[in-house]
């Protein structure tokens, strides 16, 4: 009989590099040559026909038999060991989509968020509206990923912009086994600001004229706005930072 070892051989995991170097031995006798083949072995790995080593990356689960077999007078002996390739384990990322600030009757444009992984396949842009989220799976344990928005963003509802998107949290997330990172991406609405300048002009004034202090009163629809000024003929003063609208 024919003993090959170790057994069974060392499992795999799709996606990572393999490699396994089987011994064969005879009960009696020897030494032969051996001869090793194998059955059923999962895309990208290999078997060295005359050493028996098993390389290469595996990209699919299975489970695969190595023969190791040599003729010993007249007669056919083999024996076997089995190598399991099991899938990697994977995590989650989920991606929610939020705006703040927004006006009464709000709608929701598109907003395209961008996911970059250290593994290509999971490269990706989602579409998401405020309030809404999306979960990749199956993204192998170990994988970077950073969220971005790229500009521009959508069109803002009338009198408002949007300021810089908010990530939290923010740069590279690792992707761990069996968990699921979060990752938020909030826009805040902020009402656009105008200026009210105002001005006082005297006509008719006499020679050596000098301007007393007039009080002009500013009343606004946002009362922290209502205010007394004082000001001169020919003078001009500027109330900032005034809400749209």
């Amino acid at each position: 009989a024919i003993t090959v070892t170790p057994n069974p051989l060392v499992n795999g995991t799709v996606g990572v590099a393999y490699s396994a170097s089987p011994t064969a031995s005879a009960n009696s006798g020897g030494p032969y040559t051996y001869t090793w083949s194998a059955t059923g072995l999962p895309a990208g790995l290999a078997v060295n026909s005359s050493t028996g080593a098993v390389s290469g990356t595996p990209s699919a689960i299975g489970s695969a038999t190595i023969t190791a077999s040599t003729t010993v007078a007249g007669q056919t002996c083999a024996g076997t060991t089995p190598l399991t390739v099991n899938a990697a384990p994977t995590g989650s990322l989920q991606v929610s989509k939020s705006v703040t600030g927004s006006p009464v009757g709000f709608s929701s444009p598109s907003f395209s968020i961008q996911v970059a992984c250290s593994v290509s396949g999971f490269n990706q842009t989602l579409t998401l509206v405020d309030g809404g989220s999306q979960t990749i799976t199956g993204i192998p344990t170990g994988t970077t990923c950073t969220v971005t928005e790229p500009s521009p963003l959508p069109a803002a509802p009338a009198g408002y912009d949007y300021a810089a998107p908010v990530i939290t949290p923010s740069g590279v997330q690792t992707i761990g086994n069996g968990t699921t990172v979060s990752v938020a991406v909030t826009n805040p609405l902020t009402l656009k600001l105008g200026s009210l300048q105002l001005s006082k002009s005297v006509s008719g004034q006499p020679a050596g004229f000098t301007s007393p202090d007039y009080t002009l009163h500013v009343d606004c629809s946002d009362n922290s706005f209502d205010q007394d000024v004082l000001i001169k003929a020919a003078e001009n003063k500027t109330i900032s930072n005034i809400p749209h609208g």
